[in-house]
């Protein structure tokens, strides 16, 4: 193994730095579990719903009980609906905390202002394309930051990120988003999630559906197979936008099977358009060109939709619960507002916590069924209902 230069790495050294010390930290952490007994424990972390009345203190208990532990190596994180809320619950838990407890710092993502400018710049000053090209699933960190971008040692954002590695204890307090998106902050203990996240668990886009049918989408191999892809997509867009409400049974009638949706769905993932190709050292102008050609081509779109057939196919149902064909939708093009045919396809958005992280949602009125499908079906819930004692009048 090659020797680094721990006094001045470069961008690729300190990566390596990076990956060799978390190799360290996990073989460790593996010693220290077999040396209590714990590293036979389940690998599913336990997932609670706290509900019950509005005002009735979990948050507040959650903060007590946390200032209360010793500080030591822990690392909580705490999901709140938006960075003015994380602002304000890390005061209110610094205000209660002890000398020993967890320090309570907010994690801000690279659109969020900069605390240490005055003038008030993002954490990061390229997050318009970087965080487009995080939405359609590009690695920004790899691909951009750590890959030419001038503004790797000197953006808000890789420096809070080098103030989290170096220290990696603590309660971070961020927006919810970070349930789904690569988030800086150090891998959690606990995770709490404060208020309900449902309306942000799902994802819509919308397309035309003569998209699904485009040549350059099958083409690839030999001809046979692209046939056969090409003749599974005009199935597909027949099912769609001709059969609502029975688009599943139309599949089966025609033997569409799971597998064959799962080879289609293999084929568009290696479409080189797919994944745009991107680094750091291009133009803000160069990166935003690159994913408006991927956009048009709308083959992550197309893709979305073959994935939510392979889930649903295997249902005992005659229709798809999430497309839908609009044949006279409102479509903004150029300011201006028009009717087109759209196929529009919804899913559940993949939660970036590994399944052996515990987790607690709080969430006054939460549905236990909601929440098992974002949060796992292993969840329980625990209610604390304040019985009522009052009379109420109201006045107009």
């Amino acid at each position: 193994m090659a020797p680094l230069d721990f006094n001045a790495p470069t961008a690729a050294e300190a990566a390596e730095i990076r990956r060799r010390k978390a190799a360290i930290t996990r073989h460790v952490r593996k010693q220290v579990l077999a040396e209590l007994g714990l590293d036979g424990l389940p690998r599913r972390g336990e997932r609670t719903l706290v509900t019950g009345a509005q005002g009735t203190g979990k948050s507040r208990t959650c903060a007590e009980t946390i200032a209360g532990l010793p500080g030591g190596d822990l690392s909580f994180w705490w999901l709140v609906p938006s960075l003015e809320k994380a602002e304000e619950q890390v005061r209110e838990y610094n205000r209660i905390r002890f000398t020993d407890s967890l320090l309570g710092r907010v994690v801000r993502g690279r659109g969020a202002l900069d605390p240490r400018t005055e003038d008030g710049d993002a954490m990061c000053p390229r997050h318009k394309v970087v965080n487009r090209a995080a939405a359609m699933g590009v690695n920004v960190q790899k691909a951009i930051c750590d890959n030419g971008c001038s503004l790797r040692f000197s953006c808000g954002f890789q420096r809070q990120a080098t103030a989290l590695r170096e220290k990696p204890s603590g309660l971070f307090l961020m927006a919810n988003d970070y349930a789904w998106l690569p988030c800086p902050a150090p891998r959690p203990d606990i995770v709490i999630v404060d208020e309900s996240v449902i309306d942000k668990a799902t994802d819509t886009v919308s397309f035309d559906p003569s998209r699904i049918v485009a040549d350059e989408l099958w083409a690839g191999g030999n001809l046979e197979e692209a046939m056969g892809r090409r003749c599974l997509a005009l199935l597909v867009r027949a099912a769609v936008v001709d059969q609502p409400g029975r688009e599943l049974a139309f599949l089966r009638e025609r033997d569409v099977t799971v597998e064959s949706v799962r080879q289609a769905l293999r084929h568009l993932a290696t479409r080189e358009e797919a994944q745009p190709a991107l680094d750091g050292a291009m133009s803000d102008k160069t990166i935003a060109d690159i994913l408006d050609a991927v956009e048009a081509r709308e083959i992550l779109k197309v893709l979305r939709l073959f994935r939510q057939i392979r889930r649903e196919l295997p249902q005992p149902r005659a229709r798809l619960n999430s497309v839908w064909f609009d044949p006279n939708a409102k479509v903004t093009v150029g300011g201006e507002v028009e009717r087109q045919p759209r196929v529009f396809v919804s899913a559940v958005r993949t939660l970036r916590l590994a399944q052996e992280i515990p987790l607690l949602a709080l969430d006054g009125t939460g549905s236990l069924a909601l929440n098992r499908r974002i949060f796992g079906a292993g969840m329980t819930v625990e209610r604390f209902a304040v019985p009522r004692d009052a009379e109420v009048w109201q006045v107009t």
